[in-house]
């Protein structure tokens, strides 16, 4: 089995961390071996997080090195495509959050910045295959496990069984109804 390399990039408050520890703990009680660090750069809500989750890796990896990740997961859509940039590799996948959460300079200004739409342009002529989507459901709740849904539908090559979550999610009704609405979206 060939290793996968996953770098989920969000902010605090949505999850990001609990999120890669039932993925990290899936892997686990399958016995895949799995790596995983969590960097919270600011011990605040809204702080940028980020966790690497290395599986099958033939050394112990809990980092990801620059341009080796095969994929990055944006719960926060500048979060990741600026974490992807430095560390998806050539035809990974980057998978982000449709909502944006506005930087204070746009905040102050009142206007999107347009480099965000350059950076993503950036990544897709790098071969990166990128895929926005808008988490599905009545109220936004357990969107973390709505993109962990269509990461596992992007790609196959996670080697952590859709049960294996589940599995781990027992008990989250809320979660596991969006790991299925994400399992079902378009990729």
């Amino acid at each position: 089995m060939n290793p996968f390399r996953l770098r989920i990039a969000g902010i605090g408050g949505q999850g990001t961390v609990h999120l890669a520890k039932t993925l990290a703990a899936a892997a686990a009680a399958s016995g895949v071996k799995v790596t995983m660090i969590e960097r919270p750069r600011s011990a605040m809500r809204l702080g940028p997080i980020t966790c690497d989750l290395c599986f099958q890796d033939p050394e112990f990896a809990p980092f990801i090195t620059p341009g080796d990740a095969d994929a990055v997961l944006g719960m926060e859509p500048l979060d990741g495509v600026l974490n992807a940039e430095y560390y998806i590799k050539k035809n990974g996948t980057v998978i982000l959050q449709s909502e944006e959460t506005p930087t204070v300079d746009e905040f102050v200004l009142l206007q999107r910045d347009p480099r965000r739409d350059e950076w993503k342009q950036e990544l897709l002529d790098r071969g990166v295959r990128l895929i926005v989507c808008t988490p599905k459901g009545e109220n936004l709740a357990g969107r973390n496990y709505y993109m962990l849904g269509v990461l596992m539908k992007a790609c196959p090559q996670l080697p952590v069984a859709v049960q294996a979550v589940e599995t781990q999610l027992a008990g989250q009704s809320r979660n596991l109804e969006m790991l299925h609405l994400g399992l079902r979206a378009e990729v």
